[in-house]
């Protein structure tokens, strides 16, 4: 029993130390700072891809495109119950700033349009 409380005790303070390590990170939208090497008739969809990776949905049409990147943090549900994790999963979910970056590009694959907007 004495081993049980003993652990559980090692395991709290793993937990809470990840979770304030974590909260010392960059808690804000992390495309933001990418959105700054994107320029507007300059950047190419090859190079947003280089840049970015491959977006989370792409839409094209003969004229235009548009590229969707997600920046969003979903705990499953399983994980929100499991003691203590759940609590530092659930923190985590909370304090992070979901966003999406939305790229438009024009019929030569060049960057037209750009714009961040913050999600739920």
């Amino acid at each position: 029993m004495l081993t049980y409380l003993i652990n559980r005790k090692k395991i709290a303070y793993v937990t809470v130390i990840l979770f304030f390590a974590y909260c010392s990170c960059a808690q804000a939208c992390d495309l933001r700072e990418k959105q700054k090497l994107v320029k507007v008739g300059e950047t190419s969809k090859a190079e947003v891809i280089a840049l970015l990776g491959q977006p989370s949905e792409e839409i094209a049409n003969d004229h235009q495109g548009v590229l969707v990147y997600l920046d969003a943090i979903k705990i499953p549900l399983f994980v929100s119950l499991i003691p203590i994790v759940g609590d530092v999963a659930d923190g985590a979910e909370l304090m992070h700033q979901n966003c999406e970056y939305i790229i438009q590009l024009d019929d030569q694959q060049i960057v037209s349009r750009h714009k961040i907007r913050d999600i739920n």
